[in-house]
């Protein structure tokens, strides 16, 4: 079973999420949610096949989680996903650690294809 950790303040994005993943995914899966990047960071050491991250978080930023979450060595496969397509953000996330950098889009779930191509085996 895949275990996923998704780390959004917003539950409109997490109600998306659950969703297109329900639609698409073709094995078993299981999603924990957080709101806040401290909830988050409460997961390092879990089994987790990837963890979703927007970049904006209430208590820090996106980029501040993936430093902390590489910080303890854990190789978890972080996927930033963010409304933001700010090419200075995106090379400073993934210098940081990130596995890959998926904007939402606004007329588009091309980036949940991705995404779903990314997290199964």
């Amino acid at each position: 079973m895949i275990q996923l950790l998704v780390v959004d303040d917003s539950e409109m994005d997490r109600d998306i999420y659950q969703h297109a993943l329900k639609r698409r995914m073709e094995v078993p899966y299981q999603i924990t949610e957080v709101d806040n990047g401290e909830q988050g960071l409460t997961h390092l050491g879990e089994e987790l096949d990837a963890v979703l991250i927007d970049y904006y978080l209430p208590d820090m930023t996106g980029l501040e989680f993936i430093a902390q979450w590489r910080e303890a060595d854990v190789k978890t496969p972080l996927v930033m996903i963010s409304g933001q397509c700010d090419d200075d953000i995106v090379v400073a996330v993934m210098a940081a650690g990130a596995t890959a950098y998926l904007v939402k889009e606004s007329c588009s779930t091309d980036y949940l294809d991705k995404l779903v191509e990314m997290i199964t085996p």
